[in-house]
């Protein structure tokens, strides 16, 4: 895995218990004091997913924090909001596993709502009293699939069926049908994208922190 900044010592790696989240904890628990924090959304599978964080903290000895929400919750955007109000009243350095396809996500989101932004998904952001990094930006998510393989992690993940709900939000459509077109006719939106991310990476993010 390719990190596009340094991260602090200490970090909080939030963990939803997919294939990006616990691939990422593994990776960066080798260098750095880790500590999972886990948003349970009251979802179907919320249950499922939060057993399998937590076998993976026990497993190999990592604290983790559990924030539950008693709200039903049935949008993208409101699932986000309760996760940001938890960075915004703390502080923490955060660490996400968004990676290259999420990136290219939010640029085909961000043109629909015509906002030209070259970078659609800030490297290094700040949330309340939170610095969150997002260091992953540059791999694809095939890179934490065969780490996860590698690595045998796949007893610990749960596979979130509400990624392919259309209901959640725009992103599921753009990630499950309108890419996969994309794909099929060439068009390098990861390319274009990875290459705003090097010029943004080289004139404006630290390597080290």
């Amino acid at each position: 895995m390719k990190l596009l900044c340094g991260l602090p010592k200490d970090i909080l790696v939030c963990c939803s218990g997919g294939i990006d989240s616990i691939a990422i904890a593994h990776f960066l628990k080798r260098q750095h004091n880790v500590t999972l924090y886990h948003f349970n959304h009251n979802t179907p599978q919320a249950g499922e997913m939060e057993d399998g964080v937590r076998r993976f903290a026990s497993d190999f000895k990592l604290d983790v924090v559990i924030h539950r929400t008693e709200k039903v919750l049935k949008k993208e955007a409101e699932f986000r909001a309760e996760r940001i109000k938890f960075l915004e009243q703390g502080n923490f350095n955060a660490v996400t596993a968004h990676h290259l396809g999420d990136a290219v996500e939010s640029y085909c989101l961000n043109l629909f709502k015509g906002h030209l932004w070259k970078i659609p998904i800030r490297v290094i952001s700040q949330i309340g009293g939170s610095r969150v990094y997002h260091p992953f930006l540059m791999n694809p998510k095939d890179t934490f699939k065969k780490y996860v393989l590698k690595n045998d992690l796949s007893r610990y993940i749960t596979h979130d069926a509400s990624n392919f709900d259309p209901s959640i939000g725009m992103r599921n459509w753009v990630r499950n049908d309108l890419l996969p077109q994309f794909k099929a006719k060439q068009i390098g939106l990861e390319k274009i994208v990875r290459k705003q991310y090097l010029k943004y990476v080289e004139e404006n993010v630290p390597l080290g922190v």
